[in-house]
């Protein structure tokens, strides 16, 4: 029997009526004035392993060029077809990506450097204060010291770009990451894991933001980087981890001056602009909210002014949308039914929409044939992410709402404890090993408890997530069903047919689904307000880990659901990007390997190109 390489989905995933702010007003007074101290700077940690390209904290022009293609194109590792099909779907909608005044996508970023007179970019990583969370047992302090990335445009030479052709400053909340490396800035315990997810989030800010003659703020949030004796206020608690960054661009601005006699005010257009993805989208929304009223003088003070949000793929529903969708039976099926993919998860592709060349049928190997390898995987990628999600968000409202014995109440007890894991030993090949064969501590052999696996333990993430998912799969009708493993689940009859991945399996629903839970959980959503600075929401056509629903109900496209109001009609732009037309890949064995629709976890890099057009073409 061939052997699975598995891997497990990192979810990339977070309510007044509000008067608008010009953020460049005087500034006021604020009781908040001691949050956003510059604490200390360095040239942001990056791994060698992974890029020799980023030696001294630098990437040139030529070195970013190189690799744009592979990391920003051709995601994972497509097929050169398919990698074709990217380009040539990105050049067919340049009004969308920002190709109108360029030669096209390959030469995206080049052609962007070169117009914005930016030969490279540079990493720093800083940290400062900013407020933490009102807690029960998590240890955070009500001021944390936090971390963060910032990147700056340079010339050839590598001297900070002048300040009348610095664009503007974007700040930028990143993905879900669910380890305390991994993070933008670098900080914090490292693995080749965790660096690999610094390198992909440093790429893509440099690449696609930094090259384009933009100074980026990305923060690292609480509980992360440097951070690493808070549990992270996952989702829940959109106003601190937004505040986070909104204390970073105070804390920028002083780094800037003291290093580079720089500041925000001398540029000739001192904008900022809102960016994110996944986990970031709950929070930009939020930090546009706060810096229109409560924070306007914390960005006012430094001479800034808001222009644009962009929210992408965020779970701004979350009390809604993303509990229902945690404690459902998701299909991912494509067909007449419209109540077939009712979710809108990735269906892996449709054969029907390839011209009959089998990329969805496939057997695999010789075994019998299941239906369609990539729907199948694709479903098994979306099922994998559940148990990340739910404990990473149901751990912070322990954390920060109750006590330990909480733990009780929220978890069915083998999946607490880890009593009963699935063992996936045999499932790997032996030249790559799973840091787990079942759900042990690698040192001593005693358990891990669900509560351990957050905190300070130097786990990375492909450890946390194998552990959420082996546990799972050991309680009853998780992903497997009743008496099965998982790989005649995945090889024999495939996910479509005999789903499992209702989280119920595993965490007690009924307690996630009370009256009194849901207002807690109400505090994360982030779409019922009024803007009146121009704000754009985009999403994938088909997620599997943050259903499009969240765009929808933001976006005002579901019946009831008010979404963000606007004082000005054309300040809330809604994009779709069709993902279908796009490709990733799915990775099997080392010599297998298999296209799939671009998915949430691939599709940041191509959301941000349409992010950046729509931050340029505000007026």
């Amino acid at each position: 029997m061939k052997k699975i390489k598995l891997y497990t989905v990192i979810i990339p995933a977070a309510l007044l009526m509000l008067s608008g702010c010009n953020g460049g007003s005087a500034p006021r007074a604020t009781s908040d004035s001691v949050y956003g101290r510059l604490i200390s700077s360095s040239v942001a940690p990056v791994n060698s392993v992974m890029i020799p390209m980023m030696a001294n904290g630098m990437l040139s022009m030529e070195s970013a060029e190189s690799q744009f293609s592979r990391v920003i194109l051709c995601s994972g590792e497509v097929e050169s077809s398919h990698c074709q099909q990217n380009i040539a779907y990105i050049n067919a909608h340049a009004e969308s990506f920002g190709l109108e005044e360029v030669n096209g996508a390959a030469t995206y970023l080049s052609d962007k450097a070169t117009a914005a007179g930016v030969g490279g970019v540079k990493f720093d990583a800083i940290t400062y204060n900013t407020p933490g969370v009102p807690y029960a047992y998590a240890n955070a302090p009500a001021n944390e010291t936090v971390s963060g990335l910032v990147i700056l445009p340079t010339d050839a030479n590598g001297n900070l770009l002048p300040a009348n052709r610095i664009k503007g400053v974007v700040l930028y909340y990143h993905q879900t990451v669910i380890s305390k490396g991994g993070v933008p800035s670098g900080y914090s315990n490292h693995s080749s894991i965790d660096d690999a997810e610094t390198f992909a989030t440093q790429y893509r800010l440099a690449a696609i933001y930094g090259m384009s003659g933009y100074i980026v703020v990305a923060p690292d949030y609480i509980g992360q980087g440097v951070d690493v004796n808070t549990v992270h206020p996952y989702a829940v608690f959109p106003k601190q981890n937004a505040l986070s960054g909104i204390y970073m661009v105070k804390a920028v601005d002083t780094f800037l001056q003291n290093q580079y006699n720089f500041n925000f005010t001398q540029m000739t257009n001192p904008n900022l602009y809102i960016a994110s993805y996944s986990e970031g989208g709950g929070y930009a929304l939020k930090a546009s909210q706060l810096i229109q009223t409560t924070s306007a003088d914390v960005i006012a003070n430094t001479g800034l002014t808001l222009k644009r949000t962009v929210g992408s793929s965020g779970a701004y529903d979350l009390s809604g949308t993303m509990t229902n969708f945690m404690f459902a039976e998701v299909k991912n099926q494509l067909g007449a039914d419209p109540n077939a993919n009712p979710w809108s998860v990735s269906p892996g592709c449709d054969p029907s929409e390839q011209g009959g060349n089998g990329l969805c049928d496939d057997a695999f190997g010789t075994l019998p044939d299941v239906p369609g390898v990539n729907q199948v995987l694709a479903q098994y990628q979306m099922a994998s992410g559940k148990p990340v999600l739910t404990a990473y968000l149901t751990n912070a409202l322990i954390n920060y709402y109750f006590a330990p014995s909480a733990y009780k109440l929220f978890y069915k007890p083998d999946f607490a404890n880890f009593t009963n894991c699935l063992n996936f030993a045999g499932v790997a090949s032996p030249d790559y090993s799973l840091p787990f064969t079942a759900c042990s501590n690698l040192t001593n052999g005693v358990p891990y408890k669900i509560w351990d696996i957050f905190n300070n333990n130097g786990l990375n993430a492909l450890q946390i997530a194998t552990l959420l998912v082996a546990g799972a799969a050991g309680t009853e009708n998780f992903l497997i069903g009743p008496n099965r493993d998982v790989l005649s689940l995945i090889l024999d009859e495939g996910v479509g047919n005999n789903t499992y991945n209702n989280s119920n399996s595993f965490a007690a629903g009924s307690v996630l689904q009370d009256k009194t839970m849901l207002n807690l959980i109400s505090l994360g959503n982030t779409y019922n307000w009024t803007t009146s600075s121009p704000i754009t929401i985009i999403n994938l056509k088909y997620d599997s880990i943050v259903p499009k629903r969240n765009s929808d109900i933001a976006c005002g496209r579901v019946s009831g659901m008010p979404g963000i109001q606007t004082t000005n009609p054309n300040d809330l732009n809604c994009i779709e990007l069709d993902n279908s037309q796009m490709w990733s890949d799915i990775t099997l064995t080392d010599d297998f390997v298999k296209p799939e629709y671009l998915n949430h976890g691939n599709a940041e890099a191509v959301v941000n190109m349409i992010a950046l057009h729509q931050m340029e073409n505000t007026p």
